[in-house]
């Protein structure tokens, strides 16, 4: 896996692996410290905190990771990404989501 795939799926046990990275900036464009969370009632649900000059924000997916959108791009969640990168999501509402900035 080169150094640029930030996010990959393994579905042999890490024998192989693919990109998943679907609608997040590329490492081209400037793409930093990602922060990850899970929805604990809906494991599909999946959100990314990215750090990117044009491209930061709020990213979500709705399938396991296999595609995604950026939902916010308010710098007050993600600008100091290199500091903080960190996204929990409520256990009881998968649509509520904490960031820490």
């Amino acid at each position: 896996m080169g150094g640029h795939n930030v996010f990959a799926e393994s579905g042999d046990g890490g024998n192989t692996w693919r990109s998943i990275m679907n609608g997040l900036p590329k490492f081209e464009e400037g793409l930093g410290r990602i922060g990850l969370g899970i929805a604990p009632n809906d494991s599909s649900r999946i959100y990314a905190l990215v750090d990117s000059p044009k491209l930061g924000g709020l990213y979500r997916s709705d399938y396991a990771g296999e595609s995604w959108q950026r939902i916010n791009t308010d710098d007050r969640l993600w600008g100091r990404g290199d500091d903080f990168a960190c996204v929990r999501v409520d256990p009881k509402n998968k649509d509520t989501v904490y960031v820490a900035n």
